[in-house]
């Protein structure tokens, strides 16, 4: 896929741990195919949403970091929907923060979110890169594109 035709993949997380470890899986197995844009602040990417769509540049996946380092992880993901309603939204946790399961779950049900994902806890995490694969896979169905 070319890079200027290249769809999107944002990540954001407060905690500056989650976001290395999830950006560095992405950018890894995915950035052959895909734009990933990497922010610090649930702020700045939606401003880097609405810099891709103003672009014509179309956002596959948002993946927001969850829990006590990021409690604003799902209000963002509604928010996106506002830029990029067809970006997949997908949440991720650490495994064994159990405070997060009811928000999470809730936000799935009602439709805030639609995925989520336990942070990838070594290299390369195949469980993380196989459902941000079918996340990607789904976004391409809906979208009428072919996966990359």
């Amino acid at each position: 896929m070319e890079q200027n035709s290249a769809a999107a993949i944002v990540v954001t997380s407060r905690d500056p741990r989650d976001l290395e470890l999830v950006a560095t899986e992405i950018r890894k197995r995915y950035a052959a195919d895909y734009r990933i844009v990497v922010s610090v602040e649930p702020e700045a990417a939606r401003r880097e949403l609405e810099k891709l769509k103003k672009a014509g540049v179309e956002t596959a996946l948002v993946v927001a970091g969850y829990g006590d380092s990021n409690p604003d992880g799902i209000d963002f993901l509604i928010d996106v929907r506002t830029v990029s309603p067809r970006a997949k939204r997908v949440l991720v946790i650490r495994w064994g923060d159990f405070s997060a399961a009811g928000p999470v779950f809730d936000a799935l049900t009602v439709g805030h979110i639609d995925h989520w994902l336990l942070r990838p806890e070594h290299v390369p995490d195949e469980e993380f890169h196989r459902s941000v694969t079918e996340f990607l896979e789904d976004w391409a169905a809906a979208s009428g594109r072919a996966a990359a």
